[in-house]
């Protein structure tokens, strides 16, 4: 397994610009010139993030930006606030545990559905998921009730007020 970049060997090849996100190389290599933006789109579970190569190893851009930053790599996962996994403006990242991160969690695209609202043997049941345990909400006779009541749940348990919009 390949080692993981230093700082000092990341910013030999990269600087990052907290303003704009972007990462550019400060030398050339291959195909990508001195001053070019580092890197390639790429997704993963519908979601579009920036990848980065380095001797070898892939690295997701805001990682990278978090280390730049900071000057360590990140304890824990990158949560981009606003849902774009291409924002890497700083002020867009957080360094947060993965159930803190999934308070922030968007649908892929826009559909019919509520997380944690289904329905089942004809009644709309609701739960949440709060640090890996499923709390059961109730069994409702309408969607709307089901859904106002995750809603609820999800304020009370300090949800983003983003989470489950579709990504933008």
């Amino acid at each position: 397994m390949k080692q993981v970049a230093t700082y000092e060997r990341v910013a030999s090849l990269l600087s990052y610009d907290k303003q704009s996100g972007n990462l550019t190389w400060l030398v050339s290599r291959g195909k990508a010139a001195r001053g070019s933006i580092a890197g390639v789109n790429w997704t993963t579970q519908g979601k579009w993030y920036r990848v980065i190569t380095i001797d070898g190893r892939q690295y997701f851009a805001h990682r990278i930006a978090w280390l730049l930053h900071t000057g360590q790599w990140p304890k824990h996962n990158i949560d981009h606030i606003d849902g774009s996994g291409l924002n890497n403006c700083i002020e867009n990242l957080r360094d947060v545990p993965q159930g803190e991160n999934c308070k922030n969690k968007r649908r892929l695209s826009e559909g019919n559905g509520q997380w944690g609202v289904r329905m089942q043997n004809k009644r709309w049941h609701a739960q949440i998921t709060v640090s890996g345990v499923v709390k059961y909400l109730g069994s409702f006779a309408t969607q709307r009730e089901a859904v106002d009541t995750r809603k609820q749940a999800e304020e009370s348990f300090g949800f983003s007020n983003m989470h489950g919009k579709a990504a933008g």
